[in-house]
């Protein structure tokens, strides 16, 4: 998660003042990257173990992104609606703590701004194996929560639980494998070893293409054999 920004630099209506009373209740705000499109634009996501859910999908600008077991549901929408949802999550506790540590109260995911890809690009990139996906659920929303705490991350658990699906082999990928060649498996098992080990094979790989085009580019042309200077 990042810094609290300055909320009232951010297209919101909710104000500083109401973000302390809420950390009064019992509600843990992390701020997380959204992206560079629309920069102050909030918007969040929380999970709510002790509110029922709304007969309505949308109250308020809130949404039903998730529901799970016994009555667990996630709400996600403007950070104003989300908010006051999380409030009253958190009061149903029944205690009066100063700060209720999040198993106990309510948290909430507050983004600043979008990533945004055209939909070709996001197709070639799935195409090619960038991409994986996998329906989600409340768990997943729990697991985020508990990266937060310390816990695994949730991509780790994702790749773990073999939930995720890949498009199958095409012209687009077998051209990345070639480009960009997976690296061995370790002996030991190892996720962010073998992440790291990609991620420097394909950046020596885009080095050695931009060093070469470099190269190319500042020789002086070669004058055909058997040309003589005017």
């Amino acid at each position: 998660s990042l810094e609290a920004p300055n909320i009232e630099c951010l297209s919101t209506d909710v104000a500083a003042e109401q973000l302390d009373n809420a950390e009064a209740k019992g509600v843990e705000l992390l701020w997380m990257n959204g992206g560079p499109v629309k920069p102050r634009h909030v918007h969040a996501m929380a999970l709510l173990e002790r509110l029922p859910s709304p007969a309505c999908d949308s109250e308020d600008g809130v949404h039903i992104l998730f529901e799970g077991e016994g009555g667990t549901w996630v709400a996600h929408g403007d950070l104003e609606g989300v908010l006051s949802l999380a409030c009253e999550d958190a009061a149903l506790s029944g205690k009066a703590y100063k700060r209720r540590p999040p198993a106990e109260g309510a948290v909430i995911f507050a983004w600043a701004g979008y990533a945004q890809w055209s939909r070709t690009q996001l197709l070639g990139e799935m195409a090619r194996g960038s991409w994986g996906w996998a329906p989600g659920g409340v768990a997943d929303v729990r697991n985020a929560i508990a990266a937060q705490l310390g816990g695994p991350s949730l991509w780790d658990a994702l790749r773990e639980s073999q939930r995720l699906s890949w498009a199958p082999a095409n012209e687009l990928s077998r051209d990345f494998e070639k480009r960009f060649p997976s690296s061995p498996q370790p002996a030991a098992h190892d996720p962010q070893a073998q992440a790291l080990s990609v991620l420097v094979n394909q950046f020596e790989t885009l080095r050695r293409d931009t060093a070469a085009s470099s190269d190319a580019e500042a020789a002086p042309p070669r004058r055909p054999r058997g040309c003589e200077q005017q």
